[in-house]
């Protein structure tokens, strides 16, 4: 791993204001442009995140927090928390521009007018030992977490979790995504939301992380902490965690036909 500088209250600003510059300029092109600069916006945050998750691996004996289960000594360490000190909870690095509207108020009030799940922020949610209440657009996969002894996630295998971004095809390997919800644990058998906006339901993590938030893609970042677009069908094919099966029944090796998809993914290219 290439050694960085711990990023600073300086660096950061530039990166804000760069997607601020952006921003600006929306008004001056047509929606398909706004999309497009909306989505540049999303992709230079998530390369950030990537700065803040390196540059904590690299003052924490190279592994990821412990997570939502920690028990040693920082406790419910969830990313939000662990990387507190270099985001200072400051949303706009937390919410892509397209889902920046909140679900909830601070005392978890349903305020969203928005019908679409696809272009809503979860929050505002105040966890074990968040300075403040959160909003965001991003999600972890949960399996990139390293928990304490017996801390895994549910009743998935300890062995399941990465622990460390020092693994072997990292680039496959999904970090940090648009999303739902601030985590989730995406399994190989997980089915698409039947509709384009579904809220996610339990039992199907993946659809926390299956929007058509991007064209048909979503942003992702990296085990490399390289950020690109992933076509949707395409996260049924991504190394969730080390027991994932990538040719299972929702990819191009298991099968699938275009009729099996919900009807606003059938014509999303096939992987």
């Amino acid at each position: 791993m290439r050694p960085i500088p711990v990023p600073n209250k300086k660096e950061i600003a530039v990166v804000w204001a760069c997607s601020a510059l952006l921003m600006m300029n929306l008004g001056a092109v047509g929606s398909g442009g706004r999309r497009r600069a909306k989505e540049a916006v999303c992709l230079s945050n998530l390369r950030q995140w990537g700065v803040i998750f390196e540059t904590f691996t690299n003052n924490n004996d190279g592994c990821f927090m412990e997570g939502f289960a920690g028990v040693s000594p920082n406790g419910n360490n969830r990313w939000i928390k662990a990387l507190g000190v270099y985001h200072n909870y400051d949303t706009s690095l937390s919410c892509c521009p397209e889902a920046a509207v909140p679900a909830h108020d601070d005392y978890a009030n349903c305020t969203a007018s928005v019908s679409n799940a696809t272009y809503l922020a979860w929050g505002h949610c105040l966890r074990d030992g968040w300075l403040r209440p959160m909003k965001g657009s991003y999600g972890i996969n949960g399996y990139c977490n390293d928990p304490d002894p017996g801390r895994g996630y549910g009743g998935t295998p300890e062995e399941y979790h990465w622990r460390t971004p020092n693994v072997e095809n990292a680039a496959c390997i999904p970090l940090l995504l648009g999303a739902q919800w601030y985590n989730a644990w995406p399994m190989h058998v997980d089915r698409p939301p039947a509709y384009e906006g579904q809220t996610w339901r339990e039992g199907t993590d993946m659809a926390r992380f299956c929007m058509n938030r991007h064209n048909g893609a979503v942003n992702s970042l990296f085990l490399d902490f390289s950020a690109r677009k992933v076509g949707l069908k395409e996260l049924w094919t991504l190394k969730w965690h080390r027991g994932y099966d990538t040719e299972g029944p929702w990819t191009k090796a298991g099968g699938v036909e275009p009729e099996d998809w919900p009807e606003w993914m059938r014509n999303f290219k096939k992987y």
